[in-house]
Order: structure tokens, then C-alpha cells, then sequence
């Protein structure tokens, strides 16, 4: 998730850069792998907001915003190619379509490559079974 802080995009706003980003306290994050009858079964649900500054370019001063993904979990990624559920605020509404429209989905782009190097983790073994799919070892 670290990764995220290297966002950035350029839009009609200027430059929008990730200040921090932060899990919402008020919820817990977990990811887990399971393996239910043998196959993998890849659980995450977190709740972050990412602190973000419109920089235009003919100003020296940023405007900040905030993009808050309120559901980022096994559950949304299975509903297809549908962004994953945000919030975004903003100082005026230039800035926040600015985000919405040339931010979110380049953030939203890296999460589905997360979900992907993440379910990357479990290896397929030799022969192409896990072991709840093998028969059982005879002692």
C-alpha cells in the first residue's frame, strides 16, 4: 500500500500528489489466504484515505483534498471492472473533479494490480493440486 504514496496524475488542476495515507482507525484492516477444500481463497477488507495537493502550476500554493476508499475488499474486487466505492473532498469543486476524473482511476488502476500481486502469493505446487485436493498420505 506504501506504494500508493508515488501517485500521482496531471489534470486541468495541475499536478495532484499524495501528501499521506492512512488505514481509518475506526475499522480493522486484515488480509488473509485461506485454503477452503483446497483451492485458495484470497480475503483482504481495509478502509484507508489518501491525503492529496493540487499543485497548479502557475501558483505556489497546493490545494489539498482528500480521497477516502470506504470499501477496498475481496468482495468489491470480485464485482468485475466496477472502481472500487470513494469519497473525494476537496477545496472547491474544480479541484475535486480534478481528482475524481484524473486521480482515482490511476489509484484504482494500482489496487487491481495489488489484488493480482497479491494473489500471486500462493504458488500452484507440482503437479497442479494443493494439498487438501490430494489424497491423503498413508502413514
Amino acid at each position: 500500500m506504501e506504494e500508493l504514496k508515488a501517485t500521482s496524475a496531471d489534470s486541468f488542476a495541475g499536478k495532484i500528489t499524495v501528501d499521506a495515507l492512512d488505514l481509518d482507525r475506526e475499522y480493522e484492516a486484515s488480509a488473509q489466504i485461506l485454503h477452503i477444500r483446497g483451492t485458495p481463497r484470497f480475503l483482504f477488507d481495509l478502509r484507508f484515505h489518501l491525503d492529496v495537493s493540487c499543485q497548479y502550476p502557475t501558483s505556489s500554493r497546493a490545494y489539498k483534498g482528500k480521497v477516502r476508499f470506504t470499501e477496498f475488499s475481496n468482495e468489491a474486487a470480485q464485482r468485475s471492472d466496477e472502481p472500487f466505492p470513494v469519497e473525494v473532498t476537496a477545496q472547491s469543486d474544480p479541484d475535486k473533479k480534478a481528482i475524481e476524473q484524473a486521480f482515482v482511476p490511476k489509484v484504482q488502476d494500482a489496487l487491481r494490480e495489488f489484488i493480482k500481486e497479491y494473489q500471486a502469493q500462493v504458488a500452484t505446487p507440482e503437479g497442479g493440486a494443493f494439498p487438501g485436493q490430494l489424497p491423503p498420505t498413508k502413514k
